[in-house]
């Protein structure tokens, strides 16, 4: 999903039990922030103000593309071509979590090492569980990281790019590019999506809008799916057969994505390409949050996620201009299939 590339993340954790419990967060006894910036690498901050370096032991010249920070109080990074790091505030550095599997091929001179990390996300129960894609192949760790299986694709054709992943348990949960939404209990997938935007493509030809984002409450089962070009957010009961909007839809000719899902015991937090929106389970209507101020002087970030003094988090979104490189002409290359 290229709309990603680019993006970056900065995580402020604070002193907020509930949240850290449910969201796979553990949070720490001084406020932390790490910033993930296209031009500057990986940054770190007590109040924002000023940042320090935090790129020991990262390639060079790194693409980040996310950073998720589970309740083990380690630090995943996933990259456009390095693959996935992962690193706790006690460590001096960052350890790669690759496998042989995520490495590329291609016919390309000098390309990058990695396959780009299309998708990842944790089991909030069980962070040692977690779920990764490389566009069109997804693996499972169930140490952390530490070691890597191919989950199989049957029922879910090759075809499809994997922009979103989701897991609990053994349920996984995958977001495609044009195709929907296919769940797996162990052993095959199979398509869902009932409800879900769609887009006409010829004649009476029509794709799913692509997912951007998903998530799976760990109290309810219910799943929410992010759109990626203005449709909004929308949920589904735990087998996922039939969606229903939850708005957040924009007018035609908008392309605002749901980057990020955040589930809470009282409230769900979504972040979009420009706002943070918050709806508590006795509201109907979302509210927009306001952005907060930050010092980033020469560096690029393009999302922010914090934990206010008020124990509400908050994510921020912002786009920067960027080009590919002449020799990633492989991993910049998308299609639809028919």
């Amino acid at each position: 999903m290229n709309l990603k590339k680019g993006y970056i993340i900065i995580i402020v954790i604070t002193g907020f039990t509930l949240f850290s419990c449910l969201l796979g967060f553990r949070t720490t006894s001084e406020p932390v922030q790490i910033m993930a910036t296209y031009n500057k690498g990986i940054l770190s901050s007590e109040d924002g103000s000023s940042w320090d370096d935090y790129n020991e032991g990262l390639p060079k010249n790194i693409i980040p593309l996310q950073i998720i920070y589970d309740n083990n109080k380690f630090f995943y990074l996933t990259t456009e071509s390095s693959g996935l790091f992962k690193r706790s505030l006690k460590d001096k550095k960052w350890e790669s979590k690759n496998s042989h599997y995520f490495k590329r091929i291609t016919q390309y001179k000098h390309e990058k090492k990695y396959r780009r990390i299309s998708a990842f996300n944790i089991d909030y129960k069980n962070p040692d569980n977690l779920i990764i894609a490389t566009k069109h192949n997804i693996f499972r760790s169930i140490n952390g990281g530490t070691t890597w299986e191919e989950i199989t694709r049957k029922g879910l054709s090759r075809r499809n790019y994997i922009t979103a992943l989701a897991i609990s348990g053994n349920k996984i949960v995958a977001g495609t590019s044009f195709n929907g939404i296919y769940i797996s209990y162990g052993g095959k997938f199979f398509r869902r999506g009932r409800g879900l935007p769609k887009e006409p493509y010829s004649g009476n030809m029509y794709f799913t809008e692509e997912i951007y984002s998903l998530q799976i409450n760990p109290l309810t089962k219910k799943i929410y799916s992010g759109s990626a070009f203005g449709k909004g957010i929308y949920i589904s009961n735990k087998n996922g057969y039939y969606w229903k909007s939850m708005g957040l839809s924009y007018s035609k000719g908008s392309f605002e994505s749901i980057k990020h899902i955040a589930i809470y015991p009282h409230e769900i937090l979504v972040a979009t390409d420009s706002n943070t929106f918050i709806k508590t389970n006795n509201n109907k209507k979302w509210i927009k949050s306001s952005k907060r101020k930050m010092s980033f002087g020469s560096k690029k970030p393009v999302c922010i996620v914090t934990v206010n003094k008020r124990n509400k988090p908050h994510y921020f979104y912002y786009k920067v201009r960027h080009t590919i490189a002449k020799n990633n002409k492989a991993a910049s290359k998308r299609a639809l299939y028919v």
